[in-house]
């Protein structure tokens, strides 16, 4: 029979704890992966009130803020560089 590593050692320990990384302020380099044109909206740098709507063709690579991107990077339409 085979056992889990995890079941071997004290339940305590068995889960450890990990911080949740703030990605609000990040930037990343993008590759758009979809046939359609996509677009993203990023925060204005001039004034953070309005926003700025950016165009993303196929193929194209962006450096852009994580979350601008992060629905379309989730349906598999952009990928991470």
């Amino acid at each position: 029979m085979e056992t889990n590593f995890l079941e071997r050692i004290p339940p305590s320990l068995q889960r450890l704890p990990t911080a949740a990384l703030d990605m609000s302020a990040e930037r990343v380099i993008i590759e758009v992966n979809n046939n359609r044109q996509e677009q993203a909206v990023i925060p204005e740098m001039t004034d953070m009130l309005s926003d700025r709507t950016v165009d993303l063709p196929p193929g194209s690579i962006h450096f852009i803020p994580f979350p601008s991107i992060a629905d379309l990077l989730e349906a598999n339409k952009v990928r991470l560089l």
